[in-house]
């Protein structure tokens, strides 16, 4: 009768100890702009080559902004497309004519299935 508590003791620790605790996901999607490089520069008459990289555990959803500047704002949308991978990495890439001469915006943000969100912008001139 004195190792009931001694079995029952040892069962709960190895129960409970088995089990795994999941930790609560707190880390937002990393993201890399490829291409083109910040305060890039590019003539009319070539094509914007727009490539990024995101990668996180559980991607939910990636968007990828293209807007010209009118004067001093961002406005104007030349692309905007939003895609929902079921990886863990996801690359984009595409190649654009651009559409006038004039400063530009590439915003790139992300979502992953617990809720964390990244964004990263950086600006470039086409002549």
């Amino acid at each position: 009768m004195k190792l009931f508590p001694i079995i029952v003791a040892l069962t709960l620790i190895l129960v409970f100890g088995a089990c795994k605790k999941t930790q609560e996901d707190l880390t937002p999607p990393f993201i890399t702009i490829l291409s083109p490089s910040e305060g890039a520069r590019t003539t009319f008459s070539d094509s914007i080559s727009i490539e990024a990289f995101i990668e996180d555990e559980e991607l939910s959803r990636v968007t990828v902004l293209l807007r010209q500047f009118n004067g001093t704002a961002p406005c104007c949308p030349v692309l905007n497309q939003s895609s929902s991978p079921a990886t863990s990495s996801f690359r984009y890439n595409t190649v654009l004519a651009p559409q006038a001469s004039g400063p530009y915006l590439l915003t790139v943000s992300a979502v992953d299935l617990a809720g964390n969100e990244s964004e990263v912008q950086l600006g470039f001139t086409v002549e």
